[in-house]
This record gives structure tokens, C-alpha cells and sequence, in this order.
């Protein structure tokens, strides 16, 4: 076979074989399931994944207009995590929509196909990457992505040491985020390889 034909063969095994790891990753055992009452926390001095898993936006803005009302389309979901005053990690935006959901890992077939880059399991993984000390936290900003500008949908704030592991779901009232979904996983250790 050719060098090309080859190639063609090599890239369906390498997506299948990144996407197994970085489900493993997510899948650990460590990892509890879902809910608001997760009894294990990070552990301070680790390093962690740090991810929205959802948002849900009220009907309305906090001026009690629709989000986009000028085409009489839902709002654009796109969410930023701050850790240290400084953004450490943006979402995809979800187009039209007031509950929007990421999974824990993205596949940009095209970018794999045609990147001059390698890729790694690491860098499919959405989610921010923090290290856990005490007194510190992380803001989510949540935002209706618009041609002329982001418009603020709200922040919440948490306080790192007191995040839970697994995915955690936090409700609020009023206009903005009514639902903010998180998903904390610990990052394993390397094996020591030169990478």
C-alpha cells in the first residue's frame, strides 16, 4: 500500500483510540456520580479538570426583555471560567438555546484531519485545568453570544477547596442562570514518558 492509503487507515484508529482515553479519563472509578450531594471533594495541592457540563437560561433577560429579541431567537450559550483574574478556558457557543450542554470531550474531525499539529487526549478535553489551594476560587460567566458583543447572562463563584467531584448540578431563582451544571475530575499523573 501506498503512504496515502495508509494515512487514511491511521486516522480512524487514532480518533477511536484518543476518544477511548479520554473517556477512561472521565469514567474513572474515583469519579461519584451525579448529584448535589457528592461527598468527596478535591484535595488541596491536586490538580483538576474544571468544566460546565450545562446551563439552563431563564425565558427572559434581567431586564425582562428576550434575550434576542431583535430576530426573535434564543439566546447563544457560551460560558468562561476565570481562575486568578484571568480566563483559563471558553466554551463552544450552543446556537439558540436556554438549556445547553457540553460534553466532556470535543472532536474537531477536520482539525485532526487537516492540522499541521499533533493532538493529544489532553486537548480534547473541555474544561479548564486548575491546581487546588486554599483561599482561592473560580468565577463562571455566562454569556448570550451576539454579533455586536456578548451580552452577561450571569456569574457564579465558587470556592476551589470546596469543590465536589463528579458532575453537581446548582439551581438559582430570578432572570439568568437558573441551572449551572458542573463537572470537577481529577487529572491523572503522567507515567513519567517524555511526551
Amino acid at each position: 500500500m501506498t503512504r496515502k492509503r495508509w494515512f487514511q487507515f491511521l486516522i480512524p484508529a487514532a480518533i477511536v483510540a484518543l476518544v477511548g482515553v479520554v473517556f477512561a479519563i472521565f469514567a474513572s472509578p474515583t469519579t461519584p456520580g451525579s448529584g448535589a450531594g457528592s461527598s468527596m471533594n478535591v484535595t488541596l495541592g491536586k490538580d483538576y479538570y474544571v468544566g460546565v457540563a450545562l446551563v439552563e437560561l431563564s425565558e427572559k433577560d434581567e431586564n425582562g426583555e428576550a434575550w434576542d429579541s431583535y430576530n426573535g431567537t434564543g439566546p447563544d450559550i457560551v460560558v468562561d471560567i476565570y481562575w486568578k483574574g484571568n480566563r483559563i478556558f471558553r466554551s463552544t457557543t450552543k446556537e439558540d438555546s436556554f438549556v445547553a450542554k457540553w460534553s466532556s470531550s470535543e472532536l474537531d474531525l477536520k482539525e485532526i484531519a487537516l492540522g499541521s499539529q499533533s493532538t493529544s487526549a489532553d486537548g480534547l478535553i473541555q474544561a479548564a485545568r486548575l491546581n487546588i489551594k486554599e483561599k482561592e476560587s473560580i468565577e463562571i460567566q455566562v454569556f448570550d453570544s451576539d454579533i455586536g458583543g456578548d451580552d452577561q447572562a450571569g456569574t457564579k463563584v465558587f470556592r476551589t477547596s470546596e469543590l465536589p467531584l463528579g458532575e453537581t448540578t446548582h439551581s438559582y431563582k430570578g432572570s439568568g442562570i437558573r441551572r449551572l451544571g458542573l463537572r470537577v475530575v481529577e487529572m491523572p499523573i503522567s507515567d513519567g514518558a517524555l511526551e
